[in-house]
């Protein structure tokens, strides 16, 4: 103020009025309260932020919507999962796989058309961009960030895309760094959502380390603040609705959130509210108390008493994830089966299950955060069974229509561990290939094989450790952590998956190779199958091959029954190859050699071939060319040179590079 002002300032030194008496004391309240919510009080009395005090982010967006007056149950809730995965040249190729599922067909909304579409990825400035060029510069990143950001209003938003633009900047103002991320939204669920895959480098280059506390919370406040403001909070009557249709659900909720945290030892007292508000919420309260208690998740102990599982939001979890897939079981048995009402639906259990074979209906990702995959097998007994693959399948490798055989994991010791784990306790802990051969002398130098490529695959995980001479150290709990091994293992592959054959029945039919119909012909499991769904298929099948065998004079009609010529699948393997090679040597101008047992294999491995007997090698040399059964690991050597040994039983030891000798 001007020095000739009426009435100049004199500022007073001392206590604020203002924190005194009731305001002061509603006001501090408040401003506890509000603290609290944002992550705590420390015991001095100063702010303390709950969670990790780790990586970037950590005091930022717990605050969100707080400053704006909304109520927890009027902001706009939006779910957002989060996963790290681990990158490297594995997790490199695990994540290419992803990127095709998150871009498969019928995900993605078109404007203006009915059909879903393929799914395709964008970014903060262009609505179109390749996933290939995203992954090709996180070559060098250690990890990945994946988020799964679904609000539950996004049916009211004209588009996911300016939603998820506004929260990665906003995460980008958190975190204090630029982010390479892109996007790709879905609607083929009941709720649209978009998943974010989030580069593991910062705008200097360096690991992006994120606090947990922000992951798991603070991107899920700033998510819903950015629905609130967009679509204004939630009114009374919405939120009573969203209560309302919660009470059947066959999954968990937020009502049993809320049953959960009132609960103390289980038990529950709900008295009698205060105001219209209250008893409504009561009211829905009592409700799904009543729905867990037919499920038999709770019990009526008193007038205002009730009495929840231990359990129960654990099997409320389970039964939404089994209704989920039902609803994937029946979506899919509508498109690919012909006749709706034949057989039934099965979930595999890898605990209890046994083994099914069937063709391939349909498969994707069961859990798309951590890239855990599912298969639907239309099986022999006419049932479509739901099958958890776990993360460690290519399903790259089962195509559909082709057909497979599925079995649980053991988790039990192989039986090359106590083998090991007995030679190495008679030497000191050290085991190798001579060690061995002297502890039983009538093993042969294959059997002896299979145990060094068992160690050699625990050496990998640092179970056991392997010297310059040859020999290994085994420890003295080897059995124990070889157990443990192939638990894990267990859970996060639970099943294994044969293919049986490459090629539909359709192809199979008239195929002049050795077919998966001519074994269940051969091995008299013509009648073995079901006579609803795939099972009727099959027997159709098997009745057009056995005439296409007859016709070919490979078999015939003997009193009632039919005879086979002999040898049958070796003649079909053998015709089926020589047709193959014939087809590519008049390609390559190279000579086709044929492989017997002992021969020695050696070449540039070429490709994989699908032929209806199977899988095989193409091994090319300078002049000529052979054909052997194929395995998983002449992948990685594909343009490189390869040998190994023909073995009984058309096996194969490779090894991969040039062989010894000159």
């Amino acid at each position: 103020m001007s020095k000739n002002s009426e009435n100049p300032f004199k500022p007073r030194l001392g206590k604020g009025r203002a924190l005194g008496g009731k305001q002061g004391k509603r006001f501090l309240n408040r401003a506890l309260s509000a603290t609290k919510r944002a992550g705590g009080i420390a015991s001095g009395g100063g702010v303390s932020i709950a969670g990790s005090s780790f990586g970037r982010g950590r005091h930022k967006g717990r605050f969100g919507a707080l400053h704006y007056g909304y109520t927890h149950s009027s902001r706009r809730r939006v779910v957002v999962k989060a996963r790290i995965v681990k990158l490297g040249s594995k997790g490199l190729a695990a994540a290419k796989t992803h990127l095709g599922y998150l871009t498969r067909g019928g995900v993605d909304r078109r404007t203006g058309e009915e059909e879903l579409g393929k799914g395709v990825f964008y970014d903060a400035e262009a609505d179109r961009v390749e996933g290939g060029s995203f992954l090709e510069r996180a070559e060098e990143d250690r990890h990945q960030f994946r988020f799964i950001v679904s609000p539950e209003d996004a049916h009211e938003l004209e588009s996911l895309k300016p939603f998820i633009r506004d929260l990665m900047q906003q995460a980008e103002e958190d975190l204090g760094t630029r982010l390479d991320w892109i996007a790709v939204d879905h609607h083929d669920t009941d709720n649209p959502h978009t998943h974010v895959l989030l580069r593991g480098k910062d705008d200097r280059g360096e690991d992006l380390v994120i606090s947990r506390d922000y992951i798991s919370r603070g991107m899920r406040d700033r998510a819903s603040e950015l629905m609130t403001l967009e679509l204004g909070p939630r009114n009374a009557q919405e939120i009573r609705q969203a209560m309302t249709r919660e009470v059947a659900q066959d999954r968990l909720t937020s009502l049993d959130q809320r049953l959960k945290q009132a609960a103390r030892d289980g038990d529950i007292h709900l008295p009698l509210g205060q105001n219209a508000e209250e008893r409504q919420t009561r009211s829905l309260l009592i409700a799904r108390l009543q729905k867990l208690e037919r499920m038999g998740l709770a019990k009526q102990s008193g007038a205002h008493d009730w009495h929840l599982a231990s359990d129960f939001d654990a099997v409320l979890k389970r039964e939404g994830l089994r209704g989920d897939i039902i609803k994937t079981l029946h979506r899919s048995m509508a498109d690919h089966r012909t006749d709706h009402s034949a057989g039934g639906y099965a979930i595999f259990d890898p605990q209890s299950a046994q083994a099914i074979t069937g063709r391939v209906m349909e498969k994707g990702l069961a859990d798309e955060l951590k890239g855990s995959y599912y298969l639907i097998v239309d099986g022999v007994d006419g049932k479509a069974h739901y099958v958890e693959a776990g993360n460690a399948l290519d399903l790259e490798d089962y195509p559909d229509e082709s057909i497979v055989e599925v079995t649980a994991r053991s988790a039990d010791l192989k039986p090359a561990d106590h083998i090991i784990d007995e030679i190495a306790k008679a030497n000191k802990g050290l085991y190798s290939e001579d060690i061995h051969t002297s502890f039983d002398k009538t093993a042969s130098r294959r059997f002896v094989e299979t145990h060094i490529r068992r160690l050699e695959l625990l050496r990998r995980q640092n179970i056991v450790e392997r010297h310059s001479d040859g020999t290994w150290s085994v420890p003295r709990d080897y059995l124990e952590r070889a157990r443990l091994f192939e638990e894990r293992q267990a859970k996060k592959q639970p099943v294994q998956v044969a293919l049986k054959s490459g090629w539909s029945i359709a192809q199979q039919k008239k195929a002049i190779g050795a077919t998966w119909l001519d074994q269940a012909l051969a091995a008299g499991e013509a009648q073995a199958v079901g006579r609803t769904g795939f099972g009727a298929d099959v027997q159709a099948a098997l009745e057009e091959r056995r005439d296409y065998l007859m016709q070919e004079g490979l078999a015939e009609k003997v009193k009632g029954t039919t005879k086979y010529r002999r040898q049958l699948l070796a003649y079909l393997k053998k015709r089926e190859l020589e047709h193959a090679a014939g087809k590519i040597s008049e390609e390559t101008g190279l000579a086709y050699k044929a492989t017997r047992t002992g021969d020695a294999v050696e070449g540039i491995y070429q490709k994989r071939l699908t032929l209806a007997s199977g899988r095989y090698a193409l091994i090319e040399g300078a002049k000529e060319f052979t054909l052997v059964p194929w395995r998983p690991v002449l992948e990685r050597a594909r343009g490189a040179q390869v040998s190994g040994m023909m073995r009984s039983g058309a096996s194969i030891s490779w090894h991969i590079g040039r062989g010894r000798g000159l």
